[in-house]
């Protein structure tokens, strides 16, 4: 875990702020078991001192792209992920698996909304610009809302937020950026 490892700030100064970030698609690289530890380590290491603000910033490719990516980008490098011929690609859950083991994940702001708010994090923030999605997201004002093991109970399950309900709450506006100078280049 990042705190345990010296990475929290040296004194009790509730001006420091430690930033967590999983960028870049990181998380939708993953396998499964291993994104699930992940998100679980991130929470933890900004509980450790909620003396500090804490931070998790998470980037994912932007799941509306994933067919114009899978076409344009991933069809266009064979190099880098493997060919796609014979590849494995599930369009509804935007998963693409190579012959070459390369497999990656897209999600939409939506579903990133609603796997970090999942986690018990608050999304203070949620952008999506050209093919990516990044999310800022703070622990809650009362961080004992956050369970140390998966709760089943009713309550629990009431706490999860959809993606509409979601919008509806907190407003969040996902932005856009349309094909432009200021785009950035293809994945």
């Amino acid at each position: 875990v990042l705190l345990k490892n010296g990475c929290a700030p040296a004194q009790n100064d509730p001006n420091e702020l430690t930033i967590i970030a999983c960028v870049n698609n990181t998380l939708g690289i993953m396998p499964d078991d291993m994104r699930a530890k992940v998100y679980s380590q991130i929470v933890e290491a900004m509980k450790i001192n909620t003396a500090y603000d804490a931070v998790f910033l998470a980037g994912y490719w932007d799941g509306n792209h994933f067919g114009n990516s899978v076409q344009n980008f991933y069809g266009a490098n064979p190099m880098l992920c493997g060919e796609l011929k014979n590849a494995d690609i599930d369009w509804e859950k935007k998963i693409m698996r190579t012959t070459a083991g390369y497999t990656t994940r897209w999600t939409s702001p939506e579903t990133a909304y609603e796997v970090v708010s999942n986690l018990g994090l608050e999304v203070h923030k949620l952008e999506a610009r050209s093919r990516g999605v990044l999310v800022d997201a703070r622990l809650p004002k009362d961080v004992s809302s956050i369970s140390e093991e998966e709760d089943d109970s009713d309550e629990a399950k009431s706490m999860s937020r959809t993606s509409s309900e979601a919008s509806e709450m907190y407003q969040f506006e996902v932005k856009t950026l349309s094909n432009s100078s200021e785009e950035v280049a293809q994945d």
